[in-house]
């Protein structure tokens, strides 16, 4: 029995996001029965969750500094994306339309995650004050850029994406090498914003702006970010467990 317990408190993230998956899967099934194509696209869009599952158990296994709460909020907290997404579905079918705050919620999970599997007494004001310094970098070249709609500025989109920045920024700063990491990754993002500003990719970037479709183009940033953190973190709980 503790064998047992032990191996599912371990893998409690990638066991979880196994659930899920066998869930969609049979479900799938019921409703068209078994079509490889789309069990193929089931597979490949939830891959890079147990991914995501697996780096969290080993972070958490391997932070002797955190309480069992908090080691099984980390490693459960991902899931809520799937808990979200489902809600803003059947709010649809009900013609309930969410708060605009809802539809952004979806990126927090995640870095929430991190952030906790992450804590470390060592160095917590210098990771502290780099993710910071990172975030706010972000944030004043956007401010500065913005040239047509300022979707963001008055909606909750921008100011959710940056608290997303500033955990991740938190977490990747795990080892006292990387404790600056948080203010050279929020320099790369802000290069890339200043980047899209002056070089437009498409005609409708000539068309509206910039800024038409910021949203996506911060999602894209996120995106990279989160892949290029949860690397840092790993390197860094592998280099602790040694």
């Amino acid at each position: 029995m503790g064998k047992i317990f032990k191996f599912l408190s371990r893998n409690l993230s990638l066991l979880a996001f196994i659930c899920i998956y066998i869930i969609v899967a049979v479900t799938l099934i019921f409703l068209e029965s078994f079509q490889f194509d789309t069990q193929c696209l089931v597979l490949t869009t939830l891959a890079p969750f147990f991914i995501m599952g697996a780096i969290l158990d080993y972070m958490v296994y391997n932070n002797k500094e955190l309480k069992p709460g908090y080691k099984i909020l980390a490693q459960l907290l991902p899931t809520g994306i799937f808990l979200l997404f489902g809600m803003s579905v059947i709010a649809d079918k009900m013609d309930q339309y969410p708060p605009e705050s809802f539809n952004y919620l979806i990126w927090l999970f995640y870095p929430i995650s991190l952030f906790i599997a992450s804590y470390f007494k060592e160095n917590h004001r210098n990771r502290m004050f780099s993710a910071l310094l990172g975030c706010g970098f972000v944030a004043a070249v956007y401010l500065h850029l913005t040239t047509l709609t300022n979707q963001l500025n008055e909606g909750s989109g921008l100011i959710i994406y940056l608290i997303c920045l500033f955990l991740i920024f938190y977490a990747a700063a795990g080892l006292k090498k990387l404790v600056f990491i948080g203010g050279v990754l929020g320099f790369l993002d802000g290069a890339a914003l200043i980047f899209l500003k002056h070089n437009p990719l498409s005609e409708s970037d000539y068309k509206y702006g910039w800024d038409f479709n910021i949203a996506y183009r911060f999602e894209l940033i996120l995106l990279t970010n989160f892949i290029i953190c949860s690397i840092l973190c790993l390197h860094a709980a592998i280099k602790r467990s040694l």
